[in-house]
């Protein structure tokens, strides 16, 4: 049992760690979770929550520098305060939600909830905070530049039609993919937090997933989310409703995919396999999934996969030792 001033250390440069990856911007701010996913799987519970709060803390005392640096340069216009409040807090809560991802005081409800939780949540404080940040005028023209000067270089002319594809950029978001992005988001983090976490020997690979089970229920909400959207699209034309019904499509599908890559991880995990085989599927299905276009499939597959379940029995475990059984 190590004792608590010995985790002050990694608690600090965690906090510190995720902040400054919170303002560096780019690529490497959608990894500003990682190093309180590393602390979170070779800590435990409470190293996390204080890390969390001090990554909190820091990075609002840098936006504080960053806006009072603003004011005497005289680009206060560029850090309103309704900004720098939103900026706190959702960043403040996207924290919180992930340490109660990685590190929950109770383990219940499941992981695999706790993301579609966490990711709506996330979801919901961002465009909140869009809204009251900008009009929808204002991110239209943002979107719409950044979509004219990727056709600047790409030479494609008047092939796109600018204003389209910023609504459809806005409707797909709105329509459950703000969703999608935001559970991805937070489960990339985690993911390469329990990569590192193994390099450095703090934990062992696992696959909790092999155990996740959708409530059967699910398969019912799924069927009235998908008509619903075709009620509310196409018969009864209603915005809100059409949005609100895809968004739980959306939930389902997610809770059907992790089902899906449970049960391809519980046939990749069967003692009986040998460990070059596995190594072999295991880089097949990474391949596939990051391969653009094909891995559309292989989500399709793995979504059916997780569907099937509630009528086929995939999974089969030891009583006594929750180990894989053919």
């Amino acid at each position: 049992m190590k004792k608590p001033g010995h985790a002050v250390i990694p608690i600090l440069v965690s906090a510190a760690a995720s902040a400054v990856l919170m303002q560096i911007g780019g690529i490497l701010a959608l990894t500003c979770l990682v190093p309180i996913g590393v602390l979170a799987f070779s800590r435990g519970v409470k190293p996390v929550w204080f890390s969390t709060l001090a990554a909190a803390v820091i990075h609002c005392l840098v936006l504080l520098g960053i806006a009072s640096f603003m004011r005497q340069r005289d680009f206060s216009y560029l850090v309103t305060p309704a900004a720098f409040l939103w900026n706190c807090t959702s960043m403040t809560i996207t924290l919180c939600v992930f340490a109660w991802i990685v590190a929950p005081p109770r383990a219940v409800p499941s992981t695999a909830f706790r993301f579609i939780i966490g990711g709506a949540v996330v979801c919901g404080v961002f465009a909140v905070g869009l809204r009251m940040v900008s009009d929808t005028g204002g991110l239209y023209t943002i979107m719409t530049e950044q979509i004219k000067a990727l056709d600047m270089e790409l030479g494609l002319g008047d092939q796109w039609d600018i204003t389209s594809i910023t609504r459809d950029v806005f409707a797909m978001i709105a329509r459950g993919g703000g969703l999608a992005m935001a559970v991805l988001f937070l489960f990339a983090n985690r993911q390469i937090g329990i990569v590192i976490s193994a390099i450095a020997g703090k934990k062992k690979m696992s696959s909790g997933v092999v155990h996740f089970f959708a409530p059967p229920v699910i398969v019912w909400v799924l069927s009235f989310s998908l008509l619903s959207v075709i009620v509310f699209a196409k018969f009864i034309p209603v915005q809100p409703l059409e949005i609100i019904a895809w968004n739980a499509a959306t939930m389902c599908v997610l809770l059907y995919i992790a089902q899906g890559l449970g049960i391809v991880m519980y046939f990749l995990s069967i003692p009986e396999r040998s460990r070059w085989s596995r190594m072999a599927m295991t880089f097949l299905i990474v391949f596939l999934i990051m391969s653009p276009g094909i891995n559309i499939i292989v989500f399709g597959v793995i979504l059916l996969l997780g569907i099937a379940e509630n009528w086929v029995t995939f999974r089969k475990f030891d009583k006594t030792s929750s180990t894989p059984v053919m």
